[in-house]
């Protein structure tokens, strides 16, 4: 993986540098945003850090002609970011962070690297005239949440700044799922009710269903259908997972599931046409659309598990090795689709049970 860091950054240069040997990570340095615009010019790099100004020159410059490149942005500790910075950064960096948390952007963005395992997703990111940068909101989160003292109050704030987020946000974890015996009326109870983490994963699958609101006309699909199908299988998704008493999250793969699908129609039409015209889709391509919502959310710095689950969704046996919320967001995202789910997409173990509980045939 080739990183290039711009500016002075003594400790972000460190711990980059120390993952040589553990990641086969190579780290350039240049001292100005000019110099680094010249050295993108003549070698390709999977990642900008940019530690040299408060604004957003460089990745402006980064995001305009080298799209696929990941782009960080070092931002001070203690102050909030310039929304120039929200907008052109895939990730935001404190100027003095741990060495863990260096290490976990750079490997994350090595994993997400990784999904790109052939030249035509390769080549489909390239041709993404702008990765979208992490919403707002989410980046706001992304940076509150490397305290874990953080009140339930700041992130309350920051999540009800945008009452359109904050509206969806409500209504997602007043579903099956996430609800209790009494309805969640404030961003407060649902942070005690969720848990921080869980809800900044609600409010990322919001956020990115607004974009996806905003996007559809441009991928060519309906963007009130892509709406109503992606809160059906969320809605179906959490049912299944509460029915079979499973942990973790399924509602959000299942409320990102259109993701693949609308960054494929941006870059690909005729591939998007192809894999919508077939029940069920063609393997290759719904895994292409899969792995280039994986890629984005890898960008992003998603966790992991969120991570795999998208980029999987169309082939859980690939991540689990029993049914897990993959198997039951991949099957309700099929059933949404009015596409069948197949049997041997799906864990031998549990599968009965989820059949069972799907309503579906197993023959």
């Amino acid at each position: 993986m080739q990183v290039l860091l711009v500016g002075e950054a003594p400790e972000i240069a460190a711990s980059v540098h120390a993952l040589r040997e553990e990641a086969g990570v190579e780290l350039v340095r240049s001292t100005s945003p000019e110099e680094g615009v010249a050295r993108l010019a003549r070698d390709p790099f999977d990642l900008v850090i940019d530690a040299s100004s408060p604004g957003a020159w460089l990745l402006d410059q980064v995001r305009a002609n080298w799209p696929a490149t990941a782009r960080v942005a070092v931002v001070a500790s203690g102050s909030p970011p310039s929304m120039s910075a929200y907008r052109a950064a895939h990730q935001l960096l404190a100027r003095r962070p741990t060495a863990r948390e260096v290490s976990e952007l750079v490997l994350g963005l090595q994993r997400a690297r990784a999904l790109l395992d052939g030249p035509e997703l390769a080549k489909l990111v390239g041709a993404i005239d702008t990765l979208p940068a992490m919403p707002q909101t989410s980046a706001q989160l992304s940076v509150l949440l490397r305290d874990d003292d953080v009140p339930i109050e700041t992130v309350a704030r920051v999540i009800e700044r945008d009452p359109g987020t904050a509206a969806k946000v409500l209504h997602v974890v007043n579903s099956a799922y996430y609800r209790g015996q009494t309805e969640i009326r404030s961003i407060h109870l649902a942070a005690c009710r969720l848990g921080l983490r869980a809800l900044s994963r609600v409010v990322l699958a919001a956020e990115v269903g607004e974009w996806s609101t905003m996007a559809a006309p441009a991928a060519g699909l309906d963007a009130a259908e892509v709406s109503r199908r992606s809160a059906r299988a969320a809605r179906i998704a959490g049912q299944l997972a509460a029915n079979l008493d499973l942990p973790g999250d399924a509602v959000t793969p299942a409320l990102l599931a259109d993701l693949g699908p609308l960054l494929l129609g941006l870059v690909a039409p005729r591939r998007l046409a192809m894999l919508l015209a077939q029940a069920p889709p063609a393997r290759a391509d719904e895994r292409l659309a899969d792995h280039l919502a994986g890629y984005l959310l890898g960008t992003w710095g998603v966790p992991g598990d969120l991570v795999n689950a998208v980029a999987h969704l169309g082939e859980p046996t690939a991540v689990e090795r029993e049914v897990g919320i993959v198997s039951v967001a991949y099957v309700a995202t099929r059933l949404v689709r009015g596409t069948p789910p197949l049997l041997d997409e799906v864990p031998t173990a549990g599968r009965a049970r989820l059949w069972l509980r799907a309503g579906l045939r197993a023959g």
